[in-house]
């Protein structure tokens, strides 16, 4: 009886040690067929640096989500620039190549999605907004927009004026879930003051004459029917309002100009582009008590939230 005790138990020890050396094995190798089967890296060429970063599906959204915010939003709103982006992001996928004819999935040129690195973006604001960000792309785990049978372009900016803009008055294309809807925020007014000198200095390479007969620059603003701004007039002169809003810095193209004794100030209504979500009005929504499924279907006018099978 012993003897057989003994045999067991010495049975038991070699199966335990067994699978103590086993088991740290299959488990590392079905966590690497995992990994390989569930985390997708792409490639993103930046033109600056003219190099080709290689990074997850997740830091790719990461990065163009930073790009959006320079401060700290609430979860929901954060949720609901995750799953913008990343709609976003399926929608541009490999557009590069064609554009801009680069070997990959995707690039920052002025036609894509701008890219802020993660340690870039912690240096100027810190690590909490990043960490924030992060646990909103956890949080929506593979949800993005669908319309129709497509991914949607849902754009963000971070605020508007009254509205939104339709992606036809801002850029000419028409996107049917890309139109104007009332967005509940305060709106932001900037002011710039720029003396007579430095602002006539700045326009002087888009100016015809400058010095007929003692004339003023007189700046007028053409307004179009969104609102925006089409044209400035100065010295009889039509500056297109996307160069003048560059010169200045302008945050919106809806502006006014005031003249001043010595010079002119620029008002400006919004800032961004002002197309797709208002990252100000989300907020607004978000203390209300909304959830960031709302407030997406809210500025996305016919769109779904579709959660995909991946795991992240």
């Amino acid at each position: 009886m012993i003897l057989k005790n003994i045999r067991i138990g010495v049975l038991l020890l070699l199966l335990f040690i067994l699978l103590a050396t086993a088991l740290p094995i299959v488990g590392a190798k079905l966590y690497s067929n995992f990994q390989s089967e569930e985390s997708d890296n792409v490639t993103l060429y930046r033109h600056s640096s003219g190099e080709t970063l290689t990074m997850s599906e997740d830091d790719y959204i990461l990065g163009i989500s930073l790009a959006q915010i320079d401060k700290m939003y609430s979860l929901e709103t954060l949720k609901a620039v995750a799953v913008a982006m990343r709609s976003v992001s399926l929608y541009l996928k490999e557009c590069c190549r064609e554009l801009c004819h680069t070997d990959a999935d995707y690039c920052d040129c002025e036609n894509n999605m701008p890219f802020t690195n993660k340690e870039y973006f912690t240096e100027l604001y810190g690590n909490d907004i990043v960490n924030a960000m992060e646990n909103a792309i956890y949080a929506t785990s593979g949800e993005f927009l669908q319309y129709q049978n497509s991914y949607a372009l849902s754009l963000v900016h971070k605020s508007s004026y009254i509205t939104t803009q339709s992606s036809f008055d801002a850029f000419g294309y028409e996107y049917p879930y890309l139109e104007a809807v009332i967005t509940p925020e305060k709106a932001e007014t900037s002011e710039i003051l720029v003396i007579e000198s430095e602002f006539i200095r700045k326009l002087s390479t888009h100016l015809k004459d400058t010095s007929s007969n003692g004339a003023t620059a007189s700046p007028t603003v053409k307004i179009g029917r969104s609102g925006r701004a089409e044209t400035v007039n100065v010295f009889s002169t039509d500056i297109p309002a996307e160069n003048f809003v560059e010169i200045f810095e302008i945050k919106s193209m809806i502006f006014d100009i005031e003249e001043i004794l010595g010079g002119y100030l620029i008002r400006s209504y919004g800032n961004g582009h002002g197309v797709g979500m208002s990252l100000a009005g989300a907020e607004k929504m978000s203390y209300d008590g909304l959830d960031y499924r709302k407030i997406l279907l809210y500025y996305y006018r016919g769109c779904k939230i579709v959660a995909s099978n991946k795991k992240n």
